[in-house]
């Protein structure tokens, strides 16, 4: 494929799944991204920070089994109602599927934003 990611955090969640190792593999990951710190709060800092030109590049919801479409609905109704600053889903990369995400972060051409902050001023 060639694409080189130094650094990307993808939430991914899904309802139990048919076969038991998928079950167990789901609840493993999900005890490593607890144990380093990731949590569903930092998407939204991750998330937040590109809004606010911290950085620029994309967040990544894997969206399997239409886990997320909850957060995704809240998020565009929060956005038709203008509680949300600009268009803030467009630093938002969602997928269903593993190597689309992958090709869709490679792809990422971030928005422009004015910075707000600088990452050591938060």
């Amino acid at each position: 494929m060639g694409v080189s990611l130094q650094r990307v955090c993808v939430y991914c969640a899904s309802n139990d799944g048919a076969q038991p190792v998928y079950i167990e593999a789901a609840r493993a990951f999900g005890r490593t991204l607890a144990e380093r710190g990731i949590t569903v709060e930092e998407f939204f800092e991750t998330w937040t920070w590109a809004q606010l030109g911290v950085h620029r590049k994309p967040v990544g919801l894997l969206n399997v089994a239409d886990f997320w479409r909850p957060l995704i609905s809240l998020l565009d109704h929060l956005e038709r109602e203008e509680f949300l600053r600009g268009t803030p889903r467009d630093w938002l990369v969602m997928q269903h599927d593993a190597n689309a995400m992958i090709d869709a972060l490679a792809g990422f051409e971030p928005p422009t934003v004015r910075r707000w902050l600088r990452a050591g001023e938060t």
